[in-house]
């Protein structure tokens, strides 16, 4: 008996220890304890609130709490890069807004563009946005101004060398939630290899229109995918997609992407896909109980496969609603192969 009671205390200790640890974190301001500065888009201004955005969230620790205030607009410079970050809450209430000057933007040693944001090895994470942006239904914004460059004629000249809006590698418990990605010149959320991803209540938005199709010129916001993920244990729910290239896309991974469920999601764009997929595994993947309104493309296939390379498996389809979509099903590559179990 009194060796129970000692289990017990100790806990007890243990979780007063850890609901400290939660609760006291420190509250940090983006502009009032860091200074940053809103409303100012110059490009002096862009690269100091990145540079202080990417030093406080690689310094937050379990508990912490980052606020980016709603009082104003931050111009933000690509380029962050935020490696190893270990628990806290990034409470985004106002907007982070990318400048999208291509000459001044940071260049990779190889001659191509950063990111806009690149994040790595992250874990028990949380971005959203404050309460009262929730009770009001507003979302934090993350802006990418992806518009200058978008076009037909930069795809010509530029390819695919545009960066991606917010690119994570190798995340474990990751939640995203309440949070508009406006605009992506290119990808707007690639995870990879993650290990635990909850996205839910996030809008993605890439036009160039307010019509309500996909005609030509909106098209050319060129790769503009929605979200990107591969690895494990992913779950996308409640969320609104409105871009030119794949709504939600299950793609390649090292290793194997497997245990995914995307649920009540409205899209439209080129659709719910898998792939491309070459050699990794894909197992258990869930599409279902979603809407696709005026959608260019419906479910999608993409693959590279050869006679030596893995088989999808388990790639369930349910109670999906199209509404004029003009190609609902869509497998134009590796059209010998097919997904093991239902569909």
């Amino acid at each position: 008996m009194e060796m129970l009671l000692l289990l017990l205390v100790l806990a007890s200790s243990l979780a007063i220890v850890k609901a400290v640890n939660v609760t006291d974190g420190r509250r940090l301001d983006f502009a009032a304890d860091f200074g940053a500065i809103p409303d100012d888009h110059a490009l002096s201004t862009c690269e100091a609130n990145s540079r202080i955005f990417q030093d406080a969230l690689t310094s937050l620790t379990y508990g912490d709490v980052f606020v980016v205030p709603d009082s104003g607009v931050f111009c933000m410079q690509g380029g962050i890069i935020i490696k190893g970050m270990r628990g806290g809450t990034v409470e985004i209430a106002g907007e982070l807004r990318f400048q999208n000057d291509r000459e001044s933007w940071p260049k990779k040693i190889d001659g191509f563009v950063e990111e806009a944001i690149y994040m790595e090895n992250i874990e028990d994470v949380v971005f959203t946005t404050s309460q009262e942006n929730v009770k009001s239904n507003k979302k934090g914004v993350i802006n990418g101004q992806g518009r200058k460059w978008w076009g037909a004629i930069r795809m010509l000249i530029h390819g695919e060398d545009r960066p991606r809006l917010w690119h994570i590698v190798k995340s474990r418990n990751l939640t995203v939630e309440y949070l508009l990605l406006l605009d992506s010149p290119y990808w707007t959320f690639y995870s990879e290899q993650s290990d635990g991803l909850r996205i839910h209540h996030c809008d993605v938005s890439a036009r160039i229109t307010d019509l309500d199709r996909h005609d030509l010129y909106d098209l050319t916001a060129f790769n503009t995918d929605g979200f990107d993920v591969t690895g494990r244990d992913v779950y996308i729910s409640d969320c609104n997609i409105w871009n030119q290239d794949d709504c939600i896309a299950v793609k390649d991974d090292p290793v194997e992407s497997r245990d995914m469920l995307f649920e009540r999601i409205n899209c439209s764009g080129l659709g719910l896909v898998v792939g491309s997929i070459g050699a990794s595994r894909v197992q258990n993947i869930t599409f279902r109980d979603s809407y696709l309104h005026h959608s260019f493309k419906g479910i999608y296939l993409k693959s590279r496969w050869d006679d030596n390379a893995p088989r999808p498996s388990e790639v369930y389809i349910k109670d999906i609603l199209y509404e004029n979509a003009l190609h609902r099903f869509f497998f134009p590559q590796g059209r010998r192969r097919v997904c093991e179990g239902p569909s």
